[in-house]
């Protein structure tokens, strides 16, 4: 007989072993797949559509226009390629709709469905909003009176995350969609503004922009790096690569120090076959590859499973990821690297840990491991012995306390469970409590009017305000520089200590963009113009309780002086009514409402996602415990024999033997909570570098209700799967325990 032959017959009677850390490696591998599938695979499709339609490396506006004959030479000077683009946003009721004419060299378009334009009656529009609001090819949609017919859908390069203002947090598919129609019928929708577009050849564009600036004064200027809606393409795909490798750091290792514990124990359990083995003349190379074959056999069946699982549901999981960006025709699939490692990595811990076992076991006496007593001391079998406690007690506490690998393995499986349960509604609560209370919290604005110049008379209604950008000098990062009246009755704005600031004598961030640059009050802080290229320096007065963006705030004095203005000057208009401007040019309207709907639309599209997370976290917390606690009863198989002597019922016996785990399962849980708020405290401002609010975590009283509820319910189902094992143990085994 060889030790290959016990196999089989191994495997069989622990099934129930493998099953359990099976599901465990697959699940806790599946989250991983998730996220990197995803984020490959729309970094891939991004490179390439950027680069096959001409995606733009800036825009700008500027003061002054520029002809096509003065575009022509500007490209030959400065070795680059320059293109107007004109566009007019056309208002429908609650709807804006952005009408281009079609580009020629710069920020192409791609007809994803249906037809291009062929007749004046004709528009294609971006598919995002079709599909949000179910606009099919053959409708009709209305502008400035006229009636056009929907013929096909299409994508651009600088609004495949769908963005109205620049400065928007998140998409916008329900009020706000691009659309084009031809030459004729563009003319009639009214007057256009112009951005013009530009590629650079050579990484030298300073000389460009500061001849530019002198020449056409630059109004704003842009570029790809800071263009949330490009630079969110690769950022977010990026970041679901971070998120998978945190999670494989986290989940996965979590969950495989969880299995080699329970392979740990198995090992252990099985030492009186090992030292028959010794004793029959078996090498210790021997006995050691004999038992990580177990172990590895395990690892490579659930890597591979997981494996296959992943490339079956490849392009599920990468559509899941996709919920962000306009509609993309992306075909996912596992990096083949990927799919080696998901095999290798858990088959290596898993083998490495059996083996390190069994040649600790080895290490002991030949005699000690056949009496089971290898590496034994006390174990707290005397433990409480002259005390007076009822016999149930004594047991489950030597149970309990004899077993500390076994309790942190339970507690552990506890905590994984808890914890992903509980990530997932602190996720909604937090986006929930920010649309809800936080947006009220900063003052009673409607909306913000930004104008294409420099205003000096009073307006008629509401509050004005200078308003430019700056960049931040090590990060690039870009803020909005905010010249405000100190009467501003519109704002409600408060310091670091809660206190009200009144009077916007100095420089005042805001707590987004103090925890995105990491500036604390009083610190001096250099910030360049990307318009002029000019720096400034200015001294940090206090941090301003404000997260939905990054924000520098001043009085309206120091801003004009800021950008040598003549006093009261202002180019934006605060108010908390809707307001109608016949003489300026409206360069953007914010509304504070469409930051209450891009958080409405944040939980709507994360939301099957959170809740799959929920699953996969029940899931794991099951197979976790189920597999510990798995352990208890052939640990006991001998006390459970012997409880049935003595004339036990089998769900007291349960009770004397499981129940000792009940007390690991409020522990489990507790643990897991400020672990919660670590990690979601570390995701927000992780979001907050993609230039997403500032995120507060929030947990509601419900859902550690729910958290506790579903934990314990999937604690005490494993304990009740477990327990239906000690019908099959018979009276016999003490008597057989006598015996040897």
């Amino acid at each position: 007989m060889t030790l290959n032959k016990r196999y089989r017959r191994s495997i069989k009677s622990n099934l129930a072993f493998y099953v359990s850390t099976g599901i465990l490696t697959i699940i806790t591998l599946l989250l991983f797949y998730l996220f990197y599938i995803g984020g490959t695979g729309i970094n891939s499709f991004g490179d390439e559509f950027f680069e096959k339609f001409s995606l733009e490396d800036a825009h700008f506006t500027t003061y002054t226009s520029i002809s096509d004959e003065e575009i022509s030479e500007l490209e030959d000077e400065y070795d680059l390629t320059l293109e107007a683009m004109y566009s007019v946003d056309v208002v429908e009721g609650d709807t804006t709709i952005r009408v281009f004419l079609p580009t020629e060299k710069i920020n192409l378009y791609d007809v994803t469905g249906g037809c291009d334009l062929s007749s004046d009656s004709d528009i294609i529009i971006s598919k995002g909003y079709a599909v949000n609001m179910n606009v099919e090819i053959g409708d009709t949609v209305t502008l400035c009176g006229e009636q056009f017919t929907v013929v096909g859908y299409f994508q651009r390069p600088d609004y495949l995350y769908m963005l109205k203002e620049e400065d928007d947090s998140y998409k916008n598919i329900s009020t706000f969609f691009l659309a084009y129609v031809t030459d004729e019928a563009f003319e009639r929708l009214g007057n256009a503004s112009v951005t013009y577009l530009v590629r650079y050849n050579g990484d030298d564009d300073i000389e460009f922009r500061r001849a530019v600036n002198e020449k056409y004064y630059m109004q704003s200027y842009l570029s790809s790096d800071e263009n949330m809606r490009i630079l969110m393409v690769h950022e977010q795909a990026d970041l679901f690569i971070v998120m998978a490798y945190l999670l494989l750091l986290l989940m996965p290792s979590l969950a495989a120090f969880l299995v080699c514990i329970i392979i740990s124990r198995k090992t252990r359990d099985e030492q009186k076959l090992i030292g028959t083995l010794s004793a029959l003349g078996f090498s210790n190379r021997q006995i050691i590859l004999h038992y990580s074959g177990f172990a590895a056999l395990s690892g490579f069946l659930s890597g591979t499973i997981s494996f296959v699982m992943a490339e079956a549901l490849a392009q599920f999981y990468g559509e899941c990821t996709l919920s962000d960006y306009e509609p993309l025709h992306i075909t996912f699939s596992l990096p083949i690297g990927i799919r080696l490692l998901g095999i290798i990595i858990p088959t290596f811990i898993y083998t490495a840990s059996a083996a390190l076992t069994t040649r600790s076991l080895l290490k002991n006496d030949t005699i000690d491991m056949l009496c089971g007593k290898a590496g034994e001391k006390n174990n707290l079998k005397t433990a409480l012995r002259k005390k007076k406690f009822s016999f149930r007690f004594k047991l489950s506490f030597r149970n309990l306390l004899g077993n500390p690998a076994r309790d942190a393995a339970v507690t552990l499986g506890i905590f994984l469970g808890s914890a992903i349960i509980l990530i997932c509604f602190g996720m909604i609560d937090t986006m929930d409590n920010m649309s809800m209370s936080a947006l009220d919290s900063i003052g009673s604005f409607e909306y913000e009017y930004i104008f294409s110049a420099l205003l000096i008379d009073d307006p008629e209604y509401g509050s004005k305000m200078l308003v430019t950008t700056y960049e931040h000098e090590n990060s690039g990062k870009s803020l909005t520089f905010m010249g405000i009246t100190d009467d501003n009755p519109y704002l409600s704005l408060t310091d670091e200590n809660g206190d009200e600031i009144s009077e916007f004598d100095g420089w005042y961030i805001s707590t987004a963009a103090a925890a995105a640059l990491s500036i604390n009050s009083g610190d001096t802080v250099e910030f360049i113009s990307p318009l002029t290229l000019d720096s400034v320096t200015i001294t940090i007065s206090g941090t301003v309780d404000y997260d939905i963006g990054s924000v520098v705030f001043t009085s309206l004095y120091n801003m004009d002086e800021l950008l040598g203005a003549d006093e009261g000057t202002y180019n934006a208009v605060m108010s908390d009514k809707e307001l109608e401007f016949e003489d300026v040019t409206l360069r953007k309207t914010i509304k504070k409402s469409s930051i209450s709907e891009q958080l409405d639309t944040i939980y709507d599209e994360m939301g099957v996602l959170i809740y799959t997370c929920v699953l996969l976290g029940i899931i794991i917390c099951v197979a976790s415990v189920y597999a510990v606690v798995n352990m208890t009863i052939g640990e006991n198989r001998t006390n459970i024999s012997m409880l049935k002597v003595l004339g036990y019922k089998d769900a007291t016996i349960n009770r004397i033997i499981l129940g000792t785990n009940h007390i690991l399962l409020p522990l489990g849980i507790l643990l897991s909570i400020p672990a919660v708020f670590v990690i979601l405290d570390m995701f927000w401002l992780m979001m907050l570098d993609y230039d997403v609010m500032l995120f507060t975590t929030y947990i509601k009283p419900t859902s550690y209700i729910l958290t506790v509820i579903f934990t314990s319910l999937c604690y005490f189902g494993s304990i009740w799967l477990v327990g239906r094992k000690t019908l099959k143990i018979g009276m016999d085994e003490a008597l057989k325990e006598q015996r040897e």
